[in-house]
């Protein structure tokens, strides 16, 4: 009986290590989809500010990637940029914040991350 417990440790060791590899794994590509999401509705954000003039506010969010705001006069450029916005790879939609950093307009855009709440674990990209 001791022998068999002997050679059963290996196996249990190697067993926890793959689980942590391909845990380690899983949440490296779920960073970069999110990162890649980002980049993406980054570059939707920055198309609607060439065409209109000025960044969605906080309250019109990424919707108005993909709904003509109503306030938009009727000479304004404006296209649909987005089907449908992407959620992070945890299901969850991205948060969109216009900002004003030394008074000049930026945003935010920000992943929940897996626990779905605003906490220090968010992914998030300032532009």
């Amino acid at each position: 009986m001791k022998a068999d417990s002997v050679q059963i440790r290996p196996w249990i060791f190697l067993v926890l290590l793959f689980g942590f590899a391909a845990g380690c794994r899983r949440s490296g590509t779920f960073y970069s989809q999110t990162m890649t999401d980002s980049e993406n509705i980054t570059a939707a954000v920055l198309s609607y500010r060439i065409m209109t003039g000025k960044l969605p506010t906080t309250e019109q969010g990424l919707d108005t990637l993909m709904i003509r705001p109503d306030d938009l006069s009727p000479e304004a450029k404006w296209v649909v940029l987005f089907k449908e916005i992407p959620t992070d790879p945890w299901g969850n939609e991205y948060e969109y914040t216009l900002l004003s950093i030394d008074h000049v307009p930026n945003f935010e855009i920000r992943s929940l991350g897996q626990d779905g709440i605003r906490s220090e674990d968010d992914i998030v990209s300032t532009h």
